[in-house]
């Protein structure tokens, strides 16, 4: 998965100037989004019409055909070289080639001590606000069915949380033309803390109540999804897009590794509800890991420049 996921959202990264790519990851945040329910309509069905026991076997065999299907498409379709050389032409167009966008530049550009630890800021904010993201979604299977007392296949909550988050990728990104990356994301972090500590006082007495958290936690996940890639892409050069696209998977992937084991001892000690306490927290600390981060927004220069060619286009 990490060979494959890392060059696809770099690939992304290739194929846009940087003012675009908040919209881009938008885009590529929808497409996973409607992924997302896709697989809650099959899981859905796998259970009612099979019950519990084949449900990995089945979308595990959903999986395959669909990344199997992807890259058919992506072999046939895409040419990577043409965008890139597309990227190239834009820049010089609007006059945006500096010392990170010059891709025929050889000499090693090395990001000052600011610069470093803004990008370690902004991994640290990716690492928990993935943590609380993935503690939460991890258990949350168990946590319908032990603590608010519903079966497996009540997917309402869960599907509305990923369809609100769909619609919200395009508004997102014009919020964030307005916003900033850093304001929008510490906005959309704050929303989902609220949507976390909101489904820890859910009982089983009321669960739609849980649809009500979710909303909030769904219209705040997709200002940060869509910024944070293209906040790390935004420190290094475009031909390095590749390396620190591994950076933002690896921040990624470190927290689905140790996320549902920490969570677990919490729910030992606690029970089920305490995810969405665990999620708050994680989420909460990625917050004030981007509140000292001052770089990864585009520039203003850049966004100004792409703005005023659109006009004249237009």
């Amino acid at each position: 998965m990490s060979l494959n996921r890392s060059p696809s959202a770099a690939l992304a990264a290739d194929c846009f100037i940087r003012p675009q790519r908040t919209m881009a990851n938008a885009i590529l945040n929808l497409m996973a989004g409607i992924a997302g329910v896709l697989f809650g309509v099959v899981g859905r069905m796998l259970i009612a019409e099979r019950g519990d026991v084949p449900l990995f076997s089945g979308c595990l065999t959903f999986v395959m055909i669909a990344m199997l299907a992807a890259t058919a498409v992506y072999l046939a379709a895409v040419r990577e070289n043409r965008f890139v050389d597309e990227v190239k032409r834009q820049n010089e167009r609007l006059g945006l080639i500096d010392e990170k966008t010059d891709t025929a530049r050889k000499t090693p550009v090395r990001l000052t001590p600011a610069e470093r630890r803004s990008l370690l800021l902004i991994l640290g904010s990716v690492l928990f606000i993935y943590m609380g993201y993935n503690g939460f979604h991890t258990h949350y299977t168990n946590y319908l069915v032990t603590h608010l007392k519903m079966s497996a296949s009540w997917t309402g909550p869960y599907l509305l949380e990923v369809g609100v988050g769909m619609l919200m990728m395009i508004p997102g990104a014009f919020i964030t033309s307005k916003l900033g990356r850093k304001k929008s994301s510490l906005v959309g972090m704050a929303a989902c803390v609220i949507g976390y500590l909101g489904a820890s006082t859910v009982t089983s007495a009321h669960p739609e109540r849980l649809y009500i958290w979710f909303l909030i936690a769904a219209m705040g996940f997709p200002l940060f999804a869509i910024n944070l890639g293209p906040m790390v892409l935004e420190l290094g050069r475009d031909s390095d897009s590749g390396r620190y696209m591994g950076y933002y998977y690896a921040a990624v992937t470190g927290a689905q590794i140790v996320t549902p084991t920490l969570a677990s001892l919490f729910i030992n000690a606690c029970g089920y509800w305490v995810i969405g306490l665990y999620g708050a927290a994680c989420t909460a600390v990625a917050l004030l890991c981007m509140l000292p981060v001052r770089h990864g927004d585009v520039k203003l220069s850049f966004l100004r420049a792409f703005e005023d060619s659109t006009a004249v286009d237009d």
